[in-house]
């Protein structure tokens, strides 16, 4: 597969679910799934035991990281970083122009502090290779929180004002996908971004 694809998961006869690969290519395959109340592939996952057979269909799709020498910026909202963390983590651990490579920044954000997920995998990522940033985000965080406060888009304007130099990549909730890319072009973002 090819970082930032996804597979099919099949839950039964009737029920698929698409999940975004959050490993990288050449080892096992990682997902990052949201257990939501009701939900049919939730009560499947719920009641799944370690080393059960189960089948997928993949890969699919075709988001990916563009290898251009332009700034790359990702926003992710909860388990939208799956596809991210398989994108930059095979472009700064195995890309050949280790030297070269574009700046990345990625903003990752959660209602809740607690709901965000492999924050030391990134801040480990940000120390080792000087061209990745990475802010972490929280709408509704409690007292104890240390990062950025508001929408995952928010911190990005707050501290940019040329956005011709980079490319944008969006994955989370569809209400989040959609405010972003609002956001964006209220602020004059190609649409091809």
């Amino acid at each position: 597969f090819t970082p930032g694809q996804f597979l099919m998961y099949i839950i039964n006869e009737k029920i698929r679910r698409a999940y975004s690969i959050a490993s990288t290519p050449g080892g096992e395959i990682e997902l990052f799934i949201d257990l939501r109340p009701g939900g049919p592939a939730s009560g499947f996952f719920k009641q799944v035991q370690s080393g059960t057979i189960c089948s997928f269909l993949a890969p699919f799709g075709i988001f990916s990281f563009k290898k251009t020498s332009l700034e790359k910026v990702f926003f992710a909202g909860s388990t939208g970083i799956a596809p991210f963390r398989s994108m930059i983590k095979d472009y700064l651990e195995n890309s050949k122009e280790v030297l070269n490579k574009a700046p990345i920044t990625l903003f990752f954000g959660s209602h809740r502090a607690e709901d965000l997920f492999i924050l030391s995998e990134f801040q480990e990522l940000a120390v080792k290779f000087p061209n990745f940033k990475f802010v972490p985000v929280s709408g509704l965080p409690d007292q104890s929180w240390k990062g950025k406060v508001g929408h995952v888009y928010s911190s990005f304007f707050e501290d940019n004002t040329e956005f011709s130099n980079k490319e944008f990549y969006i994955c989370g909730s569809p209400d989040m996908v959609t405010l972003c890319k609002e956001e964006l072009l209220k602020h004059g973002v190609d649409p091809k971004f």
